[in-house]
């Protein structure tokens, strides 16, 4: 009955905002394609039924991916997607320190709370369909000093764990700049230093 209703619940997709872009992608290509270690991520939740344990860490770690990895944790208990781990390769967009102190804290809660609340959406519908999502995003998040834009490749996996919790896994790569990036997003000031700076790691 449960599989029936993962199956039944409709596409999510949250609101456009100006700020913000996502790109859907076919998660079944990526199976197919040879977007190591994406791939190869994608095929280890697949054979795993979508089973958290010890040994996902482990793969990260040997893949090059634990350093661009976030962890948040969504159950009935707690809706809002809470931060479990944050890896140091985020610490461009975030304050130097964020990744540690923000364990435990809610996604929503973070310095930019419009993106927080933005992307927690996304975890949320992760966790409650039992689907992954594989993306294209392009984001002005507010930061100090200034707005960092950003393009990036995303794959969030869900995953079971013996409670009721589910672990929502988001693995990201920076996109080049195709040139129009910052032209997508509705900015109040183009010109700006910081926007200029566009980031292809966030």
């Amino acid at each position: 009955m449960s599989r029936l209703a993962e199956l039944c619940s409709p596409n999510f997709e949250p609101a456009t905002r100006d700020k913000y872009l996502v790109e859907p992608q076919d998660f079944s290509k990526l199976l197919e394609s040879e977007e190591v270690p994406f791939q190869l991520l994608a095929h280890k939740w697949r054979m795993s039924f979508g089973h958290f344990d010890p040994s996902v860490i482990t793969f990260a770690i040997n893949q090059q991916l634990l350093s661009r990895m976030i962890i948040a944790a969504v159950s009935p208990r707690m809706p809002e997607p809470v931060f479990r781990f944050i890896g140091d390769g985020h610490t461009n967009w975030l304050d130097s320190e964020y990744h540690l102190h923000a364990i435990g804290q809610k996604m929503v809660d973070q310095p930019d709370k419009d993106y927080g609340a933005w992307v927690s959406e996304f975890y949320k519908s992760v966790a409650s369909t039992g689907q992954p999502r594989y993306d294209y995003v392009t984001a002005a998040i507010q930061r100090r000093p200034g707005t960092f834009v950003t393009r990036y490749e995303r794959l969030l996996l869900p995953w079971k764990t013996p409670s009721d919790e589910v672990l929502v896994t988001l693995s990201s790569r920076g996109l080049p700049d195709r040139g129009n990036t910052a032209a997508k997003l509705s900015i109040a000031d183009p010109q700006s230093s910081s926007i200029k700076n566009f980031s292809r790691s966030a």
